[in-house]
């Protein structure tokens, strides 16, 4: 089974039972970007679309990207306004997207399953507008560390994608290797846990 077939069946499985994680990702967004307005997004590893509708709400014009053409057309069905396109390319090789196109690049959840970390931060940076934003979260890599074996229903049918840690120097380190400065770094946690790892960890860079 390829990869763009696991990515297929990991998607589906994941917004239905990804929902808490999902909805807390899209909550970290918010805050972040909340009161911002962007002329053109561009989405990379969009999925079904569940962050997309935000994206749509702060940018004129947004571009959603994923590898898997049946994520894509669930994300179409789910937003289907005339200010979102939608485009099937795999986020981790080349992006079919010229130099300095967009104001801001969103990716939530996907860089995981990046073995080269540097090469999305050197797309990122070559997409952007000068001065141009790149908002990314993930799971915060203490926590991704305890997530051995809990996706495991996620995976009955299909070997899950590889997934790598990135500690947040590895981030900072790929981020600033091309040519981001930093202007955001939160890290999350959900409701009272704080005695725990953070949830998520987001980044907020200027190009």
């Amino acid at each position: 089974m390829s990869v763009q077939q696991a990515y297929e069946i990991w998607g589906a499985a994941f917004e239905d039972e990804g929902k808490v994680t999902s909805e807390f990702d899209r909550e970290v967004m918010r805050i972040v970007l909340g009161g911002r307005r962007f002329g053109s997004i561009l989405e990379i590893g969009c999925g079904t679309g569940r962050n997309t509708p935000v994206l749509a709400e702060i940018g004129n014009r947004v571009t959603a990207m994923d590898v898997a053409t049946g994520l894509v057309w669930r994300a179409r069905a789910k937003v289907p306004r005339d200010t979102v396109s939608y485009m099937m390319a795999d986020f981790m090789r080349s992006w079919p997207v010229r130099d300095c196109a967009f104001d801001l690049v969103v990716s939530n959840l996907v860089l995981e399953y990046a073995r080269d970390l540097e090469a999305i931060y050197r797309e990122a940076a070559r997409v952007l507008v000068p001065g141009g934003r790149y908002f990314l979260s993930e799971f915060h890599p203490y926590r991704q560390c305890q997530r051995v074996g809990a996706a495991v229903g996620l995976y009955r049918d299909v070997d899950p994608p590889p997934t790598f840690l990135h500690h947040v120097s590895d981030h900072l380190s790929a981020a600033m290797a091309a040519g981001f400065s930093l202007e955001q770094l939160n890290e999350w946690w959900e409701g009272v846990e704080h005695q725990k790892p953070p949830r998520m960890l987001s980044l907020l860079l200027i190009r």
